[in-house]
């Protein structure tokens, strides 16, 4: 989470969040970076919905008129398909394989 100004942060704790300055006051920061990173996750949650809503409904109209074998994926690709195709797949990234070898000892 970048910096940000202290009147931007109650900001977003009144108009996003809903808190009053009483209850923003009385935060510790841990508590803070926990309720912005739950909005952070919520936000991008509600975003990709968005997305996938309109491809579900693009390709639900389109189907009829699609090639055999038209996927939605592969039709109405979106950013995180891959991200989320890699993720499937368990492919472990360099950082995964360095601590593999450091927790069973391999060189």
């Amino acid at each position: 989470m970048s910096e940000i100004s202290i009147e931007r942060a109650l900001a977003i704790a009144i108009v996003r969040c809903g808190m009053s300055i009483e209850d923003f006051s009385s935060l510790r920061i841990s508590e803070w970076t926990a309720i912005m990173e739950e909005l952070d996750s919520l936000e991008k949650h509600q975003y990709r919905d968005q997305w996938e809503q309109c491809r579900q409904i693009s390709f639900s109209s389109l189907l009829p008129h699609l090639p055999e074998g038209s996927t939605l994926t592969k039709s109405f690709p979106l950013p995180w398909d891959e991200v989320e195709l890699e993720q499937e797949k368990g492919i472990p990234t360099s950082e995964d394989l360095e601590n593999m070898k450091r927790r069973f000892n391999v060189e």
